[in-house]
């Protein structure tokens, strides 16, 4: 039996070592999540009538409902504690958290120039405008601009 477990402990250092590679464990890339506001409004009506039902339940209850929803309350944690997170799970469930609902875009009518207007309403212009960008090609970058907000000078300019 040690020897078994040894030679576990010996191919998973040797994996992890093997596949050690920056921003990987095991040789799984690591990838960046995103971060999450764990934060309540109290002021808000729908975050306080919530709170309200939580209050006659009892503690286990509580723990319950979070644990329906995935969600195990760290052991330690006050009571108080443990209906606000109960309180967030409902409301990010339910989509009525604040700060969660999509706001309609805007759409921008007024611009500078025509630089500014191809780069908001043109995505080829801007995909062309990004693409030399990335390949730091200045020249390309100025003629471009150039173009865009003062043609006459870019035209006199280029047959110089």
């Amino acid at each position: 039996m040690r020897v078994l477990v040894v030679a576990l402990l010996s191919t998973s250092a040797n994996a992890f070592l093997a596949g050690r590679q920056p921003g990987s464990f095991l040789g799984v890339k690591a990838r960046l999540l995103p971060v999450l506001k764990a934060s309540l409004d109290y002021t808000d009506p729908v975050v306080s009538e919530e709170l309200v039902k939580l209050q006659g339940l009892p503690t286990e209850d509580v723990e319950d409902e979070l644990a329906n929803l995935g969600v195990r309350a760290p052991p330690g944690m006050d009571d108080m504690s443990i209906r606000l997170m109960l309180v967030e799970m409902k409301l990010r469930v339910s989509g009525r958290m604040t700060g969660m609902k999509k706001e309609a875009k805007v759409k921008k009518t007024t611009f500078g120039n025509d630089f500014e207007r191809a780069m908001y309403e043109k995505p080829a212009f801007k995909q062309l405008y990004e693409k030399y960008s990335n390949a730091y090609n200045t020249n390309a970058i100025n003629v471009i601009t150039e173009y865009m907000v003062d043609r006459e000078q870019a035209t006199v300019r280029s047959f110089r």
